[in-house]
């Protein structure tokens, strides 16, 4: 670590430090740098190559900076109230009662999977035959080969900013594997819940998605909130739909109206799959969801929808794009 480097941890470290004549606070971008190098110390027992990956998506984030409306993604879009703004990782969240639970299931039995500040707290016990759902960070400390097969490989931090950012700093989300001709009758859901501590805090989430060949599953994601703070959620999954198979993903943005939301789902589509996605967003002051599918097999099918409901100051963008890469 650089000796600019060390500076800014020590400075970034010390909550309501003094600063002196000549020293300044640190910039949104400086923060981030340092606390990725303060969970880069703290996390060395993860896999090398990780580390690797973390530190060049890191560089890059640094290097681009978060996009302006001279982008032409972003054309239509300011993302100033999250670049101007300070935010700390967030910290680990409390146990979350049944009942708080069963209000974001709607009185559904669905295979419910519970993340409470970017943490698994509550999963089933009993999944479904053919699938299995672990979270990322006991994954990274199994050093996992299929998650060094994976992570990164879609939604590469060259992507953008945020997917940069994300892959810097992203330590759980759920890592879900559906088994070849696995038909699952119950939709998966990934609940994703912030609680009443997370003021000013980041959330980044990174799943990993793998429907194997002729499977045929629902996922739903849900992103809620348990009170009104601002804090600020990154999440990123990366979807691989392999020959045959059939998937519906469902996401639901329900953040509290003062946070931020930016979330990408970057999808591979292998020969005659079919990826069906719904994204209803309701919630956040600003949010952002990018839903990309590369048609890499033939007669591949992506059918992608959305659905917004807001009201106020709220601010809403979807973007979907689908690339054909291979006839249809």
């Amino acid at each position: 670590m650089s000796e600019a480097v060390e500076a800014l941890v020590a400075r970034r470290g010390v909550p309501g430090a003094a600063f002196g004549a000549d020293d300044k606070e640190l910039t949104p971008i400086e923060g981030y740098r340092s606390d990725f190098e303060s969970q880069l110390a703290s996390s060395r027992n993860e896999p090398e190559w990780l580390r690797d990956v973390r530190r060049s998506a890191m560089g890059r984030f640094e290097q681009d900076g978060f996009p302006t409306m001279k982008n032409e993604d972003w054309h239509f879009t300011s993302i100033a109230p999250i670049a101007e703004r300070s935010f700390a990782p967030a910290k680990p969240g409390a146990s979350i009662s049944p009942d708080v639970v069963s209000r974001f299931t709607y009185g559904q039995n669905w295979h419910t999977f519970v993340f409470v500040n970017g943490r698994l707290i509550n999963g089933e016990r009993e999944v479904p035959a053919g699938v299995s759902v672990r979270s990322l960070r006991n994954s990274i400390e199994a050093d996992d080969e299929t998650l060094r097969q994976s992570f990164a490989k879609l939604a590469t931090p060259e992507s953008g900013a945020f997917t940069a950012l994300n892959t810097a700093f992203a330590r759980d989300g759920a890592v879900m594997r559906i088994a070849a001709d696995t038909v699952v009758e119950k939709p998966v859901h990934l609940l994703f819940i912030t609680d009443a501590s997370s003021e000013n805090a980041v959330v980044h989430l990174h799943n990993l998605v793998s429907a194997g060949r002729h499977s045929q599953c629902t996922i739903i994601e849900s992103h809620v909130a348990l009170g009104s703070d601002i804090y600020f959620s990154n999440s990123v999954s990366e979807v691989h739909v392999s020959e045959g198979a059939r998937l519906g993903h469902y996401k639901l943005q329900s953040e509290s109206r003062n946070a931020f939301h930016v979330g990408t789902v970057q999808v591979s589509q292998a020969r005659d799959s079919r990826y069906e996605s719904f994204s209803f967003a309701t919630g956040a002051r600003l949010s952002r969801t990018n839903i990309y599918t590369a048609l890499a097999g033939e007669a591949a099918e992506a059918v992608l929808n959305g659905l917004y409901m807001v009201d106020g100051s709220q601010q809403v963008d979807h973007q979907t794009r689908i690339e054909h890469v291979a006839p249809h």
